[in-house]
């Protein structure tokens, strides 16, 4: 039993860099212009909009030449539905790299809001299941600020689709980060 269990293929799928190291957040506007980003959209929940430590990587993509953009809409557990709203204001602001700042909750919705922003016919309940989520958004960098999800590594998203009065998942190695940052 134990040999059929060792055996059994596996895919492991993660982002082509992952830093862990104090600090390393700093790195967020290098990581983004080094995936070509000019627009980057930072990507949080309200409970991190006020941080002092979102201001500092804000201020450093300013300083980085960036025009950066704070999308501070992602709530807890969030609605599918939502992702539709960010995209759409993703596209109108011509952002073309995502940073995640948060909990898993943020970060799952950056990874889709990616895909969403760059394909705008795409429905989220066409893609809930295991690789249905047909091409790469937007670039994403991950800036974990809670211990736990591992969001940050992972090729999952979960929304709350209230209308089902449930939770699904959108699993795709087409939403893995390009970067992780675990400061």
């Amino acid at each position: 039993m134990m040999d059929d269990i060792m055996t059994r293929p596996f895919n492991f799928r993660m982002p082509r860099e992952v830093i862990f190291e104090a600090g390393c957040s700093a790195l967020a506007a290098s990581k983004a212009a080094a995936l070509g980003a000019k627009r980057p959209v930072f990507v949080t929940g309200r409970s991190m909009a006020e941080s002092a430590e979102l201001a500092r990587l804000l201020d450093g993509a300013k300083a980085a030449g960036m025009e950066p953009l704070h999308w501070r809409e992602v709530e807890p557990e969030p609605p599918a539905a939502l992702l539709y709203r960010a995209a759409a204001d993703i596209r109108d602001f011509g952002g073309d790299c995502l940073i995640a700042f948060g909990g898993g909750s943020s970060m799952d919705f950056a990874k889709m809001a990616a895909v969403l922003a760059k394909y705008p016919a795409i429905r989220v309940d066409e893609m809930v299941g295991s690789e249905r989520v047909p091409a790469r958004g937007l670039p994403t960098v991950m800036i974990p600020t809670t211990a736990g999800s591992g969001s940050e590594v992972s090729a999952v998203a979960v929304f709350s689709f209230p209308e089902d009065k449930m939770k699904k998942g959108v699993a795709s190695g087409n939403m893995v980060a390009d970067a992780a940052l675990v400061d």
